[in-house]
């Protein structure tokens, strides 16, 4: 499903921020970031990669911030595309990195459980708890 080189830049990816990736359940990947329309380009792009056996080259990623009230929230978030295809195929899960901050070289420490995205989800109060037992190591 990934190139190898998806694992391996996924240091890059992060720059300087907590960082780690999980074997994620595609239906939790998608309570987090929601599924707002996607662009039927990229969907078809990413279909057409995974029909003809090209394996996907960037890991899909989920970036959380602490808002004001402290809690960690969803605040980007890149992979629906090649979720969807996975998903489509009866790919149960996929690896995510989760980034720890919305800047880039600032450390935050990685709270007890995340939130979803505050407006683009079906319910922003779904959390997950960390740390998560599907750690990969990259």
């Amino acid at each position: 499903m990934f190139s190898k080189r998806a694992f391996t830049d996924a240091a890059s990816i992060a720059a300087g921020r907590n960082w780690l990736i999980a074997d994620l359940p595609l239906s939790v990947f998608f309570s987090l970031v929601g599924t707002i329309s996607v662009d039927m380009y990229y969907r078809a792009t990413a279909q057409e990669l995974f029909d003809a056996g090209t394996p996907f080259s960037r890991l899909p990623f989920i970036v959380i911030h602490t808002n004001s009230s402290g809690d960690a929230v969803v605040c980007w978030a890149d992979g629906r595309h090649r979720g969807r295809v996975l998903e489509l195929a009866g790919h149960e899960n996929m690896p995510v990195i989760f980034l720890m901050g919305s800047r880039k070289g600032v450390k935050q420490e990685w709270p007890q459980k995340i939130y979803a995205h505050p407006t683009i989800t079906k319910d922003p109060d779904f959390t997950i708890p960390l740390p998560n037992p599907l750690t990969l190591d990259p």
